[in-house]
């Protein structure tokens, strides 16, 4: 299997109630993205206990935060007309959703489960594929990218 487009997303707070904070994209070519959003200009602060969560200080989010309309747009040139794909055990696609409304814009690309991608049995080896990825990745940061690169490599093993 051919990697994919792989998209992760670290929210305000755990579940479909927060708002992206940071979005990890991996592209099949190997380029990696880690954007970094303002929630609070979309009226949707931290909550607490997602500082040490993600990792994402005050600091960090002043240095690095793109205001949403831009963090949209910076997606869709990225992505432009090709599909991504997201762990459908996650709400990555609720939260995409939700950026993409704040920022009154349009995906300009498909969103796919990645598990759509598989058999029902290599489902079922996904954990195992999982560790195997994490442990070659023995260096990974708390970050977005990272965690969509250990996403792809993941897919890459459990596909036939």
């Amino acid at each position: 299997m051919n990697s994919p487009n792989v998209i992760h997303v670290e929210s305000s707070d755990s579940g479909q109630d927060g708002f992206p904070m940071e979005i990890g994209l991996v592209m099949h070519n190997g380029a990696a993205y880690c954007l970094v959003a303002q929630p609070e200009a979309a009226g949707f602060p931290p909550q607490p206990g997602a500082e040490q969560a993600t990792g994402l200080t005050a600091e960090v989010r002043g240095r690095r935060a793109l205001p949403i309309p831009q963090l949209a747009l910076e997606l869709n040139r990225a992505l432009g007309g090709d599909t991504v794909h997201f762990d459908a055990r996650g709400p990555a696609a609720a939260l995409l959703q939700r950026l993409f409304d704040a920022a009154a814009l349009t995906p300009s690309f498909t969103m796919e489960p990645l598990q759509a991608l598989l058999a029902a049995d290599q489902c079922r080896d996904w954990e195992r594929a999982a560790v195997t990825a994490l442990e070659e990745q023995r260096h990974i940061r708390n970050r977005a990218s990272d965690k969509a690169l250990v996403l792809q490599q993941t897919l890459v093993r459990s596909a036939p």
